[in-house]
């Protein structure tokens, strides 16, 4: 378990990111950013945990979260990506081009800045992380959720690119790649799923070990098949 840092974990009003920001309170100053401001503030009521409203599709909205990080945490060690959208679209049915924009820009540009201008306070530290969560759809696609995949798969090769850049600095890049979870993100049947609680349980299990990759669950599956027997992944993903 992480202790005395301070993070800043996005998409955390919900879900994995929620639980999270709950787990690692206990032990650390934890910054939850997300929309639900009602959701934020009951975290904060309940745990202590420090609201930070903001809507990562709005880029103005990222930049100010960049300059209140920079001015209030400066001691910021750890930075959680863990904010993303999901939405079925059928390419060839649309008019307009602003859901495209919208899934680009809170799965990948908005992370992608974050880290940039959160690097220079995070290389200040001692020892600091970037933890960015992907996806398994990032190396095998399924057909129905075409900008997910390619938002995930951006986010996957910027997560080993950004290790390579930091390799000899003192900030640690870690990649999670979570399975199907009951979160509400997919438009599957979750109720088989593993909870959230579980899968963040799992995560700081994995950065206990310092594992550069964290694949959990049904994920761990999918990453030794991509290795192993990729047309047999594809088969059981493309049409899923």
């Amino acid at each position: 378990m992480m202790k005395s840092q301070t993070i800043l974990i996005t998409g955390a009003s919900h879900g994995i990111g929620r639980e999270l920001a709950i787990l690692l309170a206990r032990q650390n100053k934890v910054i939850a950013l997300g929309r639900d401001r009602q959701a934020l503030t009951d975290l904060q009521n309940l745990y202590g945990i420090i609201p930070l409203v903001a809507d990562l599709e709005n880029s103005a909205q990222v930049n100010n979260v960049i300059n209140t990080v920079n001015a209030r945490w400066q001691e910021l060690s750890v930075l959680i990506n863990n904010a993303g959208i999901q939405q079925p679209l059928q390419l060839s049915k649309m008019d307009s081009s602003a859901a495209i924009t919208k899934e680009m820009q809170i799965n990948f540009l908005a992370p992608t800045i974050l880290i940039a201008g959160l690097l220079p306070l995070l290389q200040q530290q001692y020892s600091a992380r970037v933890i960015n969560i992907t996806s398994i759809l990032a190396l095998s696609p399924k057909q129905s959720t075409p900008i997910y995949n390619a938002s995930k798969a951006a986010l996957h090769n910027l997560t080993q690119s950004l290790r390579q850049q930091l390799a000899n600095t003192t900030v640690r890049v870690t990649e999670v790649i979570p399975p199907v979870t009951q979160t509400g993100l997919s438009s599957a049947d979750t109720k088989n799923a593993p909870s959230a609680a579980w899968v963040a349980e799992q995560i700081l299990k994995g950065l206990e070990k310092q594992q550069n990759q964290i694949a959990i669950g049904q994920a761990r599956l999918g990453l030794w098949l991509h290795r192993w027997a990729p047309a047999l992944l594809r088969a059981k993903l493309l049409n899923s």
